[in-house]
């Protein structure tokens, strides 16, 4: 059943990228792919064809972030900030939001602007979350939008107008 499982697994693999698996094309696969390793980490972290195992999976995900992979980098941001299956890092969790956050991601640059509203690794600033907030809703983040409604409640006019000159990308 397990050698079945895993032949069904590098199928997949093989399927999704249109590439031939074997073990020493993998490394080449590797590093000219950053899905890849996105795809082999949620393997492990689901127990998708393989036995499930966070620590694999983070390894994988961390491969991917590293080549760029926002989506990997926004997941790490995420495991980092929450403490899932590592110790909460929040200066880590920053790392890997800023990352993606640069790349467009308004996922990554909502969370930044959380982290700076939270204080959470980072100095509580209404200012630099209430510009994170703005970009992740001119990216088209709802959730930011509704969010910097209800922080300008909370601020001065010009405390919004110096939030709304600051470009946060320029920052991190």
């Amino acid at each position: 059943m397990k050698i079945k499982s895993m032949t069904c697994s590098l199928l997949a693999v093989s399927i999704l990228f249109s590439t031939p698996i074997c073990a020493k094309e993998a490394p080449s696969i590797e590093k000219s792919n950053a899905t890849l390793p996105l795809f082999l980490g949620t393997m492990y972290y689901k127990g998708l064809g393989v036995k499930q195992n966070n620590q694999t999976a983070i390894i994988w995900f961390t491969k991917a972030a590293k080549q760029g992979n926002v989506d990997a980098q926004l997941l790490l941001g995420t495991i980092y900030q929450t403490g899932d299956e590592v110790e909460q890092n929040y200066q880590t969790a920053k790392k890997w939001y800023s990352e993606a956050a640069r790349q467009g991601n308004a996922m990554a640059q909502l969370s930044l602007g959380t982290m700076y509203k939270r204080g959470q690794g980072v100095e509580k600033n209404n200012l630099l979350a209430y510009a994170w907030y703005k970009q992740a809703s001119d990216n088209g983040n709802e959730i930011a939008s509704e969010f910097l409604k209800i922080l300008e409640i909370t601020m001065k006019p010009k405390e919004i107008d110096k939030a709304k000159q600051i470009n946060p990308l320029e920052l991190e």
